[in-house]
């Protein structure tokens, strides 16, 4: 039987703005009162010194990611992955080691999928899993909110802090899926940004840019930086877009390009891009 995936489990385009999102992986079955000891514990631990043995210790049932390969990708390997969860236990996931990086080693993600009947007991298991792992003090918070969504809606709340010199972001939400409804929790160590140039606005934020390129003979410039914004945060990407725009026109006009591809990234792969567009009067078209 066909079911829709989850929205934020893929890139989905809307409107000349589009959103990309790491898929999530799926391991095996792990038992609920287990994972939020281990959380508990784990997410007062030191990532960087976490390893297979540490794991065994914290997490005996779980094993580090990825355990089982599937021969489907893309939106059919999600949908695939989501179908065994749901079809099985309905609490599944596993810890996420690097894996041979030479700059990144220890604990990466900790990806959790539950599948439950009704989107009440769905929420409270996100909702305890969140309190077992997120501080009580966070640089960012984005709360679409803990009840109950009307009959086809998504409900996505999302958490950043900073902890020994790393910085994390939990991803949570809650989908209908076929006659269940699908929670996603996904907490991650933020990847060292392998920045082009730092850039100083005039309001004194300062941004890493990871990407500056032309291409289509110049009339198309990709710029990407790292987002100060949890990416769902509109108010504060249009406000940061707003401000980064004089400087990145500049640019754009500069290098006589027609349409900048302007992507803010966070450290967990995610990103979004608007499409700022100059018309033939030579004004540009804003997105935001």
């Amino acid at each position: 039987m066909h079911r829709d995936v989850p929205l934020a489990l893929i890139a989905a385009f809307v409107g000349g703005t589009s959103y990309a999102y790491a898929q999530e992986p799926f391991c095996a079955c792990v038992e609920l009162e287990s994972t939020l000891r281990a959380l508990g514990k784990l997410t007062r631990a030191s990532w960087k010194d976490v390893d297979e043995e540490s794991i065994a210790r914290t997490w005996p049932e779980a094993n580090p990611l990825p355990c089982e390969s599937s021969p489907l990708s893309g939106l059919a390997g999600v949908s695939a992955a989501i179908e065994r969860c749901c079809g099985s236990c309905g609490t599944c996931g596993g810890p996420v080691l690097h894996a041979d990086s030479p700059l990144r080693h220890g604990l990466q993600s900790i990806p959790i999928s539950i599948c439950r009947r009704n989107p009440d007991d769905a929420l409270s298991d996100l909702r305890r899993l969140v309190d077992a792992a997120a501080p009580e003090s966070m640089d960012a918070i984005l709360e679409e909110g803990w009840s109950p969504p009307v009959e086809g809606g998504r409900i996505y709340n999302a958490y950043r802090w900073r902890s020994e010199n790393d910085t994390f972001i939990l991803q949570v939400f809650l989908s209908p899926f076929g006659e269940q409804w699908y929670g996603s929790f996904q907490l991650a160590r933020c990847e060292a940004v392998s920045a082009i140039e730092e850039w100083v606005l005039d309001d004194g934020t300062e941004l890493a840019i990871t990407q500056v390129e032309a291409r289509d003979s110049g009339q198309d410039l990709w710029f990407s930086y790292q987002s100060k914004c949890l990416l769902r945060d509109y108010q504060c990407l249009r406000s940061e877009w707003a401000t980064l725009w004089p400087r990145l026109r500049s640019l754009a006009e500069d290098r006589e390009a027609t349409t900048v591809f302007l992507s803010a990234e966070d450290c967990n792969f995610g990103s979004i891009t608007v499409y700022p567009k100059r018309n033939t009067h030579g004004d540009w078209e804003l997105p935001w």
